[in-house]
């Protein structure tokens, strides 16, 4: 039997970002992940963007029903993800939306040279997948593949909940079916956010440097967006107007059509696909899940609110560094 003092489910941002804090602080830790490689994860696939927030974010917080603490604990925290990436030593660059990690290699996204980075010495064992665990008197102890480990501090990081969706296969989140075996309580997971410019059947996305020097346009190949909307697309600001846009799309599928882009280039056919889900499990400020003495979930499988939609929308990345590193000072 192996013991630790605090065993970290997934090697995503979440559980990445804790495990760095822990290992700056000479903590006793160890991830855990099934996967061959612990990069093989949605943070590698993402762009590296990390939200902000600005003087909206509290308004758009409480419209979707993010708790008001929660929101008050991310904008006071700022900061820490600036000087996250500084510390790490990584380019990044300003956008509207919030800062984007630089790639030197356009053919790798900055989501993959965040994680490496932050990878770089940790204990991570791979392919070993936990598949049940339970607390007792002496703390917690986890059933793996590879054998029975006790831990005092057990974190779940296993990203967010999901399954397969129409008219997209992207979603396909295992999350250990620690959110399904175990009898830890969960909100809105039936809560799905869209992203309008998916491709490949739904498994990546378009981003707006994508988009930008292009055209969507229907099987007649006429501009579906006119205006505001083809203006916002233009200049790499249409975020705050996903529904709208994603409306206009799923309102021409509805009629049978189809719809695509195009560029010099290339003609690529769009697919709405679920961006990410609203639930997981409910913590409170310290990221314990409640019920549990030391149970916590950091990331993507956390929720924020107390409405539907109960998750920051667009600040994954911020949020996962922030819980982490406040997460690594109390453990």
């Amino acid at each position: 039997m192996v013991k630790y003092k605090t065993i970290i489910i997934g090697s995503g941002i979440a559980g990445s970002t804790l495990a760095y804090e822990l290992n700056k602080r000479n903590g006793e830790y160890l991830i855990l992940t099934d996967k061959k490689n612990p990069l093989c994860n949605t943070t590698s696939l993402s762009y590296g963007h990390f939200r902000v927030p600005d003087k909206n974010f509290k308004e758009g917080c409480l419209n979707v029903g993010i708790r008001y603490e929660k929101i008050n604990q991310i904008e006071s925290n700022k900061e820490m993800v600036v000087d996250f990436l500084d510390e790490l030593d990584l380019e990044y660059k300003e956008k509207s939306f919030g800062l984007i990690v630089n790639s030197k290699n356009k053919n790798v996204r900055g989501g993959l040279v965040l994680l490496s980075r932050i990878q770089k010495d940790l204990e991570i064992e791979t392919k070993n997948l936990v598949h049940s665990f339970k607390e007792t008197q002496k703390g917690i102890t986890l059933y793996t593949s590879n054998g029975i480990y006790d831990c005092e501090n057990l974190v779940l990081a296993i990203g967010g909940m999901g399954g397969s969706f129409s008219r997209t296969n992207n979603v396909r989140y295992s999350s250990y079916g620690l959110h399904k075996n175990y009898e830890i309580y969960q909100r809105n997971n039936g809560s799905l956010f869209y992203h309008p410019f998916g491709i490949n059947q739904g498994r990546d996305i378009l981003i707006g440097s994508d988009v930008s020097n292009g055209e969507f346009i229907n099987s007649e190949n006429k501009p579906i967006f006119s205006g505001k909307f083809r203006n916002e697309i233009k200049n790499d600001d249409y975020h705050e107007n996903f529904q709208d846009i994603l409306d206009v799309i799923n309102n021409l599928y509805s009629y049978g059509e189809k719809v695509f882009f195009s560029d010099s280039n290339s003609k690529i056919e769009i697919f709405p696909t679920v961006h990410y889900t609203n639930g997981g499990f409910d913590t409170n400020l310290e990221s314990k899940i409640k019920g549990f003495n030391n149970i916590y979930s950091i990331g993507e499988c956390e929720v924020d609110g107390n409405l539907r939609n109960g998750r920051l929308p667009g600040y994954a990345l911020t949020k996962s560094v922030i819980n982490a590193k406040l997460l690594g000072y109390k453990l």
